[in-house]
């Protein structure tokens, strides 16, 4: 198998997809398939879709522990002699390790498979939840919690990845939104269930006994019906390049796509591929429209299902990954889902930092379940932005492509996310003016964070698939290194919260905590104009010139 080669261009750089007329991607797909019928990009959408919920699944339970030791500060000063800026880093030093294990599990879900390193995740997480319940010091609590934080690493970037090794790019605004809500849903959902325990007297460590069991039976559904995701791709079917035969098994323009997997020789795909260049009324090949009509036909083979120790892959590198992963921190619209990544979970973890000196204290006097579902106001507002943004973006992007005479631009989805900026700064502002005048908490609560949630959610699904539209097939790293940079911000975050609470009080303490979204926006507005000039920087990369 060859590839007609097309290298990237001025006109056409990373995130250029040439669409038909009407702006959407009939005949031509980003990434382009294999002509393997166990591709998961040609999967049958039953497949896709229960593979990617039981991501969610996974996700949502494993992150409900992240944050939900803000609302039981009592309990923890109670039973460890901790004091809030304790906590708090305990919280900070967790949020680092669940960055910092990407190191680990990255190069591990490249080299085996994504099934093999969930598997493993979940083990690991299962062991730290089971630890936390039988500490009694502060020591051996952090140390218990960095061990749950370790197996949790992946729960930041599966969704992520799923979505790149499922569906197309035209298709994946919706599927971002599902990875997105079930990981920001289980953060705040977290609060009030933990709080229930402790005030009704079940005790704070059931909750985790409870987790506990949970991800013990998901390990036992893993097993069966999870199958790997997994497909090694190149640059060339990222630019939505076609698989052609080659009957002589030479190269005509390129090096073979590289595609090892178990089992296939096992389950032939269902076309005979044309060993001559004929063209079909859409213009492609006989073996291209071949490719095109496999789509959501497929299915996981044996191997995919079932395999745990999957044979490593000899292409990959450790050292490469990492030197990869540094050149793509450089490139623009990465930095720029960074910063937006940064700035939303900051200002919401952030803001869990302190909400038991907000509301446990006069004039609200809650109680530890009322202080977590202080969390279900902006927890209403980032469901609705994840599931309203999904397909408004992919709809206002497909209108502008068909204007653009069927060209898409990755910058067209930048416009979403200004706007959702714009008023996600308006939320702030009523969220610090509410809590410096003592307003009802309802106030605070649903006009403020509720619409800055609502909205920065919003954005965060425009400009996280801006990122993953340029480069597609670097979904896991993107969120690596998204992933790394946040929760760095949050650590620091962690050692001055209480402190900058205290000293300045709520509404000076919302407008510093919340600079990366100012940052954010100003450089959305930027890249209207330098986003395609930066894409055109990124393809001189060795990086983007490999097939």
């Amino acid at each position: 198998m060859t590839l007609a080669r097309r290298e990237y261009t001025h006109d056409a750089p990373p995130g250029t997809d040439f669409l038909d007329a009407d702006g959407k991607a009939h005949s031509v797909h980003y990434p382009m398939p294999s002509d393997s019928i166990h591709d998961p990009l040609v999967w049958k959408p039953a497949y896709k879709a229960a593979t990617y919920w039981l991501g969610a699944w996974w996700v949502f339970w494993a992150c409900l522990p992240v944050g939900a030791l803000s609302f039981i500060y009592p309990a923890l000063i109670r039973d460890y002699n901790m004091t809030p800026v304790d906590i708090s880093r305990v919280m900070g030093w967790n949020g680092l390790v669940l960055a910092l294990v990407g190191f680990i599990l990255l190069p591990y879900a490249s080299a085996y498979g994504r099934r093999p390193m969930i598997l493993l995740s979940n083990l690991v997480t299962i062991a730290g939840l089971i630890w936390i319940t039988q500490t009694h010091t502060h020591r051996s609590f952090l140390w218990a919690r960095n061990v749950y934080s370790i197996g949790a690493g992946a729960i930041e970037f599966l969704g992520l990845c799923l979505a790149g090794d499922l569906f197309f790019t035209q298709d994946a605004g919706f599927w971002h939104a599902i990875g997105f809500a079930s990981l920001v849903l289980s953060s705040n959902v977290g609060a009030p269930i933990l709080g229930a325990f402790e005030q009704r007297n079940h005790g704070w460590r059931n909750f985790f006994w409870f987790l506990a069991g949970i991800l013990i039976f998901t390990q036992v559904v893993f097993a069966v019906f999870f199958p790997e995701t997994l497909w090694h791709r190149t640059n060339a079917s990222s630019r939505g390049e076609f698989v052609s035969s080659d009957p002589s098994g030479t190269t005509a323009q390129s090096e073979p796509e590289t595609v090892s997997h178990d089992d296939e020789k096992d389950d032939k795909s269902p076309y005979s591929p044309a060993t001559t260049d004929i063209s079909t009324v859409n213009g492609l090949s006989t073996a291209q429209a071949a490719i095109i009509a496999n789509v959501g036909k497929g299915y996981p083979s044996t191997a995919q299902r079932y395999s745990v120790f999957p044979p490593r892959n000899k292409q990959y590198s450790v050292v490469q990954n990492m030197l990869d992963m540094l050149v793509l921190s450089s490139f623009g619209s990465i930095i720029l889902f960074t910063i937006w990544w940064s700035a939303f979970c900051g200002f919401l973890i952030s803001t869990g930092f302190v909400a038991s000196a907000i509301w446990a204290a006069p004039p609200y006097n809650f109680g530890p379940v009322a202080v977590g579902c202080t969390n279900i106001p902006p927890t209403i507002g980032i469901f609705l932005g994840f599931f309203v943004a999904g397909p408004v973006v992919d709809r206002d992007v497909a209108q502008q492509a068909k204007r653009n005479n069927g060209v898409r631009e990755a910058e067209m989805r930048l416009r979403s996310a200004i706007a959702g900026g714009v008023v996600a700064v308006v939320g702030l502002v009523i969220y610090g003016i509410g809590l410096e005048r003592q307003w009802h908490w309802s106030a605070i609560l649903i006009p403020g964070i509720g619409l800055n949630q609502f909205a920065s959610a919003f954005s965060v699904v425009a400009i996280s698939s801006y990122a993953t539209d340029v480069y597609k097939q670097y979904a896991l790293e993107i969120g690596f290194i998204t992933t790394l940079f946040k929760n760095s911000w949050v650590f620091g975050l962690g050692y001055f919260m209480n402190d900058l609470y205290v000293r300045v009080g709520p509404l000076k303490m919302t407008v510093l905590i919340s600079i990366p979204l100012y940052a954010a926006i100003v450089l959305t507005v930027l890249f209207l104009w330098i986003g395609k000039a930066t894409r055109r920087f990124s393809a001189k990369f060795a990086i983007m010139q490999r097939d």
